[in-house]
């Protein structure tokens, strides 16, 4: 199968290099120009079960989608789901599963504009690049998820395929809604973080740790309304309090300081510009159910203020 993975950052990687490498189909990565004349190799590093690296040497790179490509998969930045991202897939007719954080009318934006080949995807995978080596995570209890309503007989290849490279993955209606009700359920957790400049900022400043805790709430309140949350996270959702909180961080620094790390990472300040548009849309969003938004909009209001 002819795939093309748009974006080659941690996410990507991942899934593109263990469908080339162990899957072994013809992968292309979608990027910049600047990135696609450097040419460097992929490595990967899992750092969960057994130890398993793999190293693309010569990953094919492109600016543009192949015409021949059977099926696309997005891994960009929320943010980056734009007018760039449209200009790049419309010359294409292949089915798109789109990886990214997405709420409906981002989702609505690029249908209207690309057409109804948009499937919305929740991945599995974790992952963050550290010394130029994609170090990642595959949960067993996460599968990839492919949204099924409408979906061609293509995107059941891709999740047979995902399966055997070790990504487990399956199609499912409502995909969009979970990983939205999902997504909003922790995010006000990211926004807190971001905004105080780390995890132990966050956890010292108790005022900053309340906002974040008040904004979980209302958080959950508007993901009621989008949807059902994938069932680990509602169990999670259980525990989010001031004490459970605390005592997992401490936890998992015992256990496993790279996860933290990871954490700090992935929802800190590399993806401020992220963070920023999901608190303004779900401040927002909360406004128009009727959901009190005061503690959404302070988070956002602080993001705003980090510079």
């Amino acid at each position: 199968m002819k795939i093309a993975v748009v974006g080659a950052g941690a996410l990507g990687a991942v899934y593109g290099v263990r469908l080339a490498m162990i899957g072994e189909h013809d992968v292309t990565f979608v990027v910049h120009e600047a990135r696609a004349r450097r040419a460097a190799p992929l490595s990967l590093q899992r750092v969960d079960g057994e130890e398993d690296a793999h190293t693309l040497d010569a990953p094919r790179y492109d600016t543009k989608v192949p015409s021949d490509t059977d099926v696309t998969i997005v891994t960009v930045r929320q943010d980056q789901l734009d007018d760039d991202l449209v200009r790049l897939l419309a010359p294409s007719t292949a089915p798109v599963a789109i990886l990214t954080p997405m709420f409906p009318d981002d989702f609505s934006r690029l249908v209207t504009s690309v057409g109804p080949r948009i499937f919305p995807t929740m991945p599995s995978v974790v992952s963050y690049e550290k010394n130029g080596t994609i170090r990642y995570w595959l949960p067993r209890s996460a599968t990839t998820q492919i949204e099924s309503e409408n979906a061609p007989p293509v995107l059941d290849a891709l999740a047979r395929a995902l399966t055997a490279s070790g990504i487990e993955a399956q199609k499912k209606k409502g995909v969009l809604s979970e990983n939205v009700a999902t997504t909003v359920s922790f995010m006000p957790i990211a926004f807190a973080i971001d905004a105080a400049g780390g995890i132990d900022a966050l956890l010292d400043d108790d005022e900053a740790f309340e906002l974040a805790l008040e904004g979980v709430k209302e958080a959950r309140e508007l993901a009621k309304k989008i949807g059902q949350p994938a069932t680990w996270a509602n169990l999670l959702l259980h525990f989010v309090n001031g004490f459970t909180l605390k005592a997992a961080v401490s936890m998992a620094k015992m256990r496993s300081p790279e996860a933290v790390a990871y954490v700090e990472e992935h929802f800190g300040r590399k993806l401020h510009t992220q963070n920023l548009g999901m608190a303004r849309w779900m401040a927002n969003a909360a406004k128009a159910q009727g959901i009190e938004d005061e503690h959404l909009r302070a988070l956002y209001n602080k993001l705003e203020a980090v510079r």
